[in-house]
């Protein structure tokens, strides 16, 4: 016989005698504990009778993590209490005893949550809807017991909702740790009050908002006392009220834009909210004729109808009188439409040039009609100028204008 049949008979002799060491260890440890189901928050122990003097170690393990505990021996039995972290715990909790770095003996136990329900956790999401019947919200409820548990699948759970003058009840049970129910929107706006009830424990009341779906287009409307571009009147510009497709205003607030496009292409906008379906927002006359195209916009979902306004010009002509050495200007009276005095702060411009040079500008607006232009020595020496005043877009132009 050569050397390596001794060496494989010599590892099998030593294989069988670690069998039968750890089958003599199993045969004298009895667990004696016959539940196999603990309620969380009881007192949990595994108890193994012990004929041998040995004290093997128990290997917990569950969902939440493993821990390694040692008994308590009295005379020859073995005590293994659970620790509360895994006692408290709902789950399926499984064990090993283990000694001289092997398993001896395992098997497994199971804590379930307590039958009393010490509050119901709900969710409600999103926290609004759109009406229509096709958004919709969940509301998720986990009845749990006095140890944060959930309580066990098939435990029923009886949900509540009012919206309007209707309510609903639905029964539910609970089923891998929750129960829920999706909420579809209805037609119209208003909020759901929802509630839950298991084993005689109420949730609180938790709500959900139906807001309108998206705008429908609408119209929009100008008022004002006269269409005369006086520069002064004030026009407001305001929406029809704005619904959706079932006829629900449009949530407060809703930003509307208004686009203005006169007759030389140039653009003027404003922004507003919708207040009661409504937006408006106010635009001065222009001080000269002109037409706007108006249209507003709930950008991306809704517009109205373009309307056209047209302002009549009031200004026709106008008076200029030099001081005499022309170093004083008053250019006026303006009139307005009645041959009144117009506003005050119709804009006049007057522009001034000389040859060879880059033409200055002098603005100002008109007080009680009139608006005088007076050229600083320091600024305007003594010497020939041409004059261009502009108001209400009409012209007047003066050449060779002497200045001392």
């Amino acid at each position: 016989m050569n050397i390596k049949s001794y060496i494989l008979i010599l590892f099998g002799l030593c294989y069988q005698l670690a069998i039968s060491q750890n089958t003599q260890d199993q045969k004298s440890l009895v667990l004696q504990t016959t539940d196999t189901v603990f309620v969380a928050g009881t007192f949990v122990s595994l108890n193994f009778t012990n004929s041998e003097n040995f004290t093997p170690s128990l290997y917990l393990t569950n969902s939440f993590g493993t821990t390694i505990i040692d008994p308590t021996r009295v005379q020859k039995y073995l005590f293994y209490t659970i620790p509360t972290n895994i006692a408290n715990k709902r789950g399926r909790v499984n064990w090993s005893l283990i000694h001289n770095k092997k398993v001896i003996q395992q098997g497994k136990v199971d804590i379930i949550s307590d039958d009393i329900v010490s509050k119901i956790e709900t969710y409600v999401g999103p926290p609004s809807v759109q009406a229509g019947g096709i958004d919709f919200a969940m509301s998720v409820m986990i009845p749990i017991d006095t140890l944060d548990n959930p309580v066990m699948d098939n435990s029923k759970v009886t949900f509540k909702k009012q919206f309007l003058a209707k309510e609903d009840t639905v029964q539910l049970v609970v089923k891998d740790l929750l129960s829920y129910e999706t909420i579809y929107s209805p037609l119209k706006t208003g909020r759901f009050l929802i509630s839950s009830k298991c084993n005689n424990k109420q949730s609180t009341e938790h709500t959900l908002n139906v807001w309108a779906s998206l705008p429908s287009n609408f119209t929009i409307t100008a008022e004002s006392n006269h269409n005369y571009a006086d520069g002064n009147q004030i026009c407001t510009l305001k929406t029809s009220v704005i619904k959706d497709a079932f006829g629900n205003l449009v949530t407060d607030g809703t930003a509307v834009s208004i686009i203005i496009e006169d007759k030389n292409g140039d653009i003027l906008s404003a922004n507003c909210n919708t207040i009661n379906g409504v937006g408006q927002t106010k635009f001065v006359h222009p001080d000269h004729e002109q037409q706007w195209k108006i249209k507003a916009f709930v950008y991306g979902m809704a517009e109205s109808t373009p309307i056209t306004l047209s302002f009549q010009q009031v200004i026709t002509d106008f008076d200029v009188v030099f001081s005499e050495n022309n170093r004083e200007i008053t250019v006026g009276p303006l009139r307005s439409f009645m041959e009144q005095m117009i506003p005050d702060g119709l804009r006049v411009e007057l522009e001034i040039g000389e040859e060879g040079a880059t033409h200055k500008y002098m603005i100002s607006t008109s007080n009680d009609g009139y608006v005088k232009f007076i050229l600083d020595p320091e600024n305007y020496k003594n010497q020939i100028y041409n004059f261009k005043i502009t108001t209400a877009e009409i012209s007047k132009i003066f050449k060779n204008k002497s200045v001392w």
